[in-house]
């Protein structure tokens, strides 16, 4: 699978309790965070995703 882009309303981004400079980063995090909750994460791509 190639990559996978999300696009958030400026009106909703514009809300969250997150720094502009570090959006991006913070919501990669959130995410990969909620999937692997979620259990919809494998285990081999928890492996070495610190950088995310």
């Amino acid at each position: 699978m190639g990559k996978v882009s999300i696009e958030i309303p400026e009106d909703i981004a514009a809300h969250l309790r997150l720094s502009p400079r570090s959006l991006e980063q913070e919501l990669k995090k959130e995410l990969a965070v909620h999937l692997d909750a979620e259990q919809l994460l494998p285990a081999c791509a928890r492996r070495g995703r610190d950088n995310v």
